[in-house]
């Protein structure tokens, strides 16, 4: 299992991923376009399912 950390904007994200242990696999820029996003991080993770969990940055009221 990988885990995925996005820092999403409007025209581009940077994305982490690392295994389960914690061990950096991939980082980089990529623009938000499907086509890049897959063509980039296809061949680190593979074909396969995913879960999204959406957190602020902040906590609500901070």
């Amino acid at each position: 299992m990988y885990y995925i950390g996005v820092d999403y904007h409007k025209k581009y994200s940077y994305m982490v991923v690392k295994d389960q242990e914690g061990n950096l696999k991939d980082k980089g820029t990529v623009n938000n376009l499907q086509e890049e996003v897959e063509v980039r991080w296809t061949p680190c993770l593979g074909q396969g399912r995913g879960l999204i969990k959406r957190e602020p940055c902040h906590p609500q009221g901070v």
